[in-house]
């Protein structure tokens, strides 16, 4: 279709006559380079076993390149009244769009149940709001539907600390989450020329593919608890911040130093330096030493 709203021009001319305004409580910033749209499709790799579904369709940017693709179908999700009338206009004619009105977070599993037919693959992509980023990727990843790939636009500085790995400043708890259930990488740096109004942050796409870790967590409760206290303060010691952690109240204290002895990770190392294999190995053995204690 002739989609037209990769324009300035006609996106105001769309909100003036509609009596409508960039909603920033959804962190709305409207991509307008349709460059970035085909990268994303492209590093999608969609296939007719794919259903690609996309949060935040806005004025549909994305969705346009979206349905011209492979995919078997595009199932959008837009929390926006505004906008959802929009979308079921201009996309009335096609037979492989469908609207989710609504938010996404609430809404997605059951979308995948609906949608998804046997033999289909759950591919997920999206700008995604600062304010909600985490919180998505976190319900795509422990989603017991599970995906096959995704790649989302979002903000620079939370791409880079998805990406970074153990030594690297900005490696932290997300590094550690999103590495775990998934390989992500940066395939694209986004100008903030690229979006109308312009935010105030440079952004990047990022590409996951779905993984499951050799060897995983025992208790992955217990892995993401020991992951998030090693960055309580990031300048404090191992030894200090086990200490101070209120994931970690129900184990022992000296499980836990027992279990960085058997591990050899010096009470003196700081959280930074462990990779994502001495977090699971060191998880484990204290998973190990409860239970044991239990019996």
């Amino acid at each position: 279709m002739d989609f037209k709203y990769y324009s300035v021009k006609e996106i105001n001319a769309f909100l003036t006559a509609k009596g409508l305004a960039v909603n920033k409580k959804f962190g709305q910033n409207f991509l307008i380079n349709s460059g970035v749209c085909d990268t994303i499709v492209r590093n999608l790799e969609l296939t007719p076993n794919d259903v690609v579904f996309e949060i935040g369709c806005g004025l549909g940017s994305l969705t346009n390149r979206l349905i011209d693709s492979s995919a078997a179908k595009v199932v959008g999700f837009e929390i926006d009244n505004a906008y959802q009338k929009h979308l079921q206009n201009i996309f009335r004619d096609s037979c492989k769009f469908t609207l989710v009105a609504g938010d996404f977070l609430k809404e997605f599993e059951n979308a995948v149940k609906t949608h998804l037919a046997p033999g289909q693959q759950p591919v997920i992509t999206g700008n995604l709001p600062y304010y909600i980023t985490t919180p998505i990727m976190e319900k795509i990843f422990t989603a017991t539907l599970g995906f096959s790939r995704a790649a989302f636009m979002m903000q620079k500085e939370v791409g880079e600390r998805v990406v970074s790995k153990a030594g690297n400043k900005k490696y932290g708890s997300l590094s550690i989450f999103c590495q775990y259930y998934s390989e992500p990488k940066i395939i694209a740096n986004i100008s903030p020329a690229s979006f109308y109004p312009q935010p105030n942050v440079n952004s990047v796409v990022l590409r996951f593919v779905h993984r499951t870790y050799e060897p995983s967590a025992d208790n992955e409760q217990l892995f993401f608890a020991v992951a998030r206290s090693l960055f309580i303060n990031r300048r404090k010691q191992l030894k200090n911040n086990f200490a101070l952690s209120p994931f970690l109240k129900s184990i022992p204290l000296e499980h836990i130093f027992q279990a960085m002895e058997q591990c050899a990770i010096a009470p003196e190392e700081r959280g930074e330096n462990l990779s994502i294999e001495q977090i699971i190995h060191l998880s484990n053995v204290i998973n190990k030493l409860n239970s044991e204690s239990k019996i």
